[in-house]
């Protein structure tokens, strides 16, 4: 540590260190009042201090990334569903394999960015990694491994949208007509009637497919006309692991209202069902079993024309398609975007407002075509 006098008086500090993750020498420095032996020793103390924190170091000590990773795991089996965890490892492997053996201190903010930008992946799925990234490294910090999160130096590019994709987002839904059309098509060419009536049920109900899957019988209230919504599928790799959980989140319990039309699409299930199922369910593989999403949305998407059905050719029909129509419905009809969230179990209210909004133009538009037409 030296020291220089200013013109003011005061006392600069200086003290140059071997800074870890840049791996070259820096300099830290402080102003104090006097040159006393107690002032030098305060001025030590700080310049020590500013050191362990430029150089990310605390007084636990340093782990390797793998070691702090797995501790990290604890927490998020508190924390999230097995499917969320199972996402989250899955996408977190391939930067332990990377990065595993390294020690905290010697991970750079450059290293981490270099990363997420070397890889040929979609601007979502990198989002996604760093996303994960940023929490880990925040737990890293929390329990005193690092003073900072490398990550919160990490700067990726901004996606550049492109206008099919803005229309894509915003048409991610089927009108009352197109839904009108892939049902009579389903009607002529569909070889699976449970599915044909899996469809239009999401459709009128809004329910998310995990939710329909663990739907029970005992769920289903014919004289009011009102299902409740308490459970969701946790889905496994094979279909002996799929096990009945809580819903998404505490706005997905809900009660939903059915109309007459839904009263007979559950009748003609019944008629349908030969083998009764022993969980109860509603919709089933046919043998009482929970029926597979992957098998239902191949079956959708065999008998779904885009041109046929006037959608994007970029367009792909899943599951949620339907429940993004059924928010489309609602708002065609009136419905308040409050009343909407709630029949729907939606906690954000981006994807409401987007689907909402674009519904609502649309209809203005069309008034004022018809108004357009009006002449005395």
């Amino acid at each position: 540590m030296f020291y220089k006098e200013l013109a003011n008086g005061k006392y600069r500090y200086y003290q140059k260190y071997w800074n870890i993750r840049e791996e070259c020498w820096l300099q830290v420095s402080v102003t104090l009042k006097s040159k006393t032996r107690a002032v030098q020793a305060e001025a030590k103390r700080i310049l020590e201090d500013k050191i362990s924190k430029k150089n990310g170091v605390c007084l636990l000590q340093a782990e390797t990334v793998k070691e702090v990773y797995e501790q990290w795991l604890v927490i998020r089996r508190m924390e999230v569903k097995p499917s969320t965890l199972r996402t989250q490892m899955g996408i977190m492997n391939g930067f332990i394999k990377v990065f595993g053996n390294e020690k905290l201190t010697k991970i750079k903010s450059s290293a981490l960015q270099t990363y997420l930008l070397a890889k040929d992946w979609s601007y979502g799925y990198r989002n996604l990694v760093r996303v994960y990234l940023s929490s880990l490294f925040d737990y890293v910090k929390t329990v005193g491994y690092l003073v900072d999160n490398p990550m919160d130096r990490v700067v990726l590019p901004k996606h550049k949208v492109t206008q099919e994709e803005i229309e894509l987002k915003r048409e991610n839904y089927l009108s009352r007509n197109q839904i009108r059309l892939y049902l009579n098509v389903l009607d002529e060419r569909g070889t699976n009637p449970i599915f044909n009536i899996l469809v239009e049920f999401l459709y009128l109900t809004g329910l998310r497919a995990g939710e329909a899957q663990a739907l029970m019988w005992s769920d289903i209230n014919f004289e009011t006309r009102m299902l409740t919504v308490k459970h969701t599928i946790q889905r496994g790799n094979k279909k002996s692991d799929y096990q009945i959980t809580t819903p998404k989140t505490i706005h997905s319990y809900r009660k939903v209202y059915f109309n007459s039309r839904v009263v007979e699409l559950l009748y003609e299930l019944k008629r349908l069902t030969t083998v009764v199922s022993d969980k109860d369910l509603v919709f089933t593989d046919g043998c009482g079993d929970f029926f597979v999403l992957n098998t239902f949305n191949s079956y959708i998407q065999r008998y779904f024309n885009n041109q046929e059905i006037e959608k994007l050719d970029s367009f792909k029909l899943t599951s949620h398609v339907f429940r993004h129509s059924h928010v489309s419905l609602l708002a065609e009809l009136g419905f308040h975007i409050r009343e909407i969230m709630e029949r729907v179990g939606h906690s954000d209210e981006k994807t409401t407002i987007q689907i909402y909004t674009h519904v609502t133009e649309k209809m203005k538009q069309n008034s004022f075509e018809k108004l357009e037409s009006v002449a005395i």
